[in-house]
């Protein structure tokens, strides 16, 4: 798993990506697991595909669109206000492992217990001149849109 699309879905339906997030916003996760993801925004990986679509150099060829990696205990540092409810503490990689045995969601995250995985996405920004809005401003987004569209039960 390379990258974790997020963001504020387009065309006005008000929706929004309402996963992991969403999850951590509320504390239904009661700690934050040991891990990260390559996040990327779902409207500038709209855009990679439209770049890819459209550009002749692209024909035959497969362009991997991810940003920067984050660990999901970064958020509560960059949300202060709106993430006021995330878990300061770090769920211990041994909880995950034995929750891993009865929880499948639990059992995708064992793998990725405390990897960091470097993802080079330069291929499609100097081929197709595709750019990637900063990741805190795409966290933001989400967060804020979850928030405005009630979507955290608040």
């Amino acid at each position: 798993m390379p990258g974790l699309g997020v963001g504020v879905r387009r065309r006005g339906t008000g929706q929004v990506e309402d996963g992991p997030k969403r999850r951590l916003l509320t504390r239904e996760i009661p700690a934050v697991p040991n891990i990260g993801w390559n996040i990327v925004d779902v409207r500038d990986i709209a855009e990679l595909h439209i770049l890819a679509m459209t550009s002749p150099t692209a024909a035959g060829r497969r362009f991997l669109g991810s940003g920067s990696f984050w660990w999901y205990r970064i958020l509560r540092e960059k949300l202060p206000d709106e993430a006021a409810k995330v878990p300061t503490r770090t769920m211990p990689d041994i909880v995950v492992k034995l929750l891993a045995r009865l929880n499948p969601q639990m059992a995708m995250l064992r793998p990725e217990l405390g990897r960091t995985r470097l993802v080079d996405s330069s291929k499609a920004r100097t081929q197709l001149g595709w750019h990637l809005r900063p990741t805190e401003e795409t966290i933001i987004d989400t967060a804020t849109a979850l928030i405005a569209n009630n979507a955290l039960g608040r």
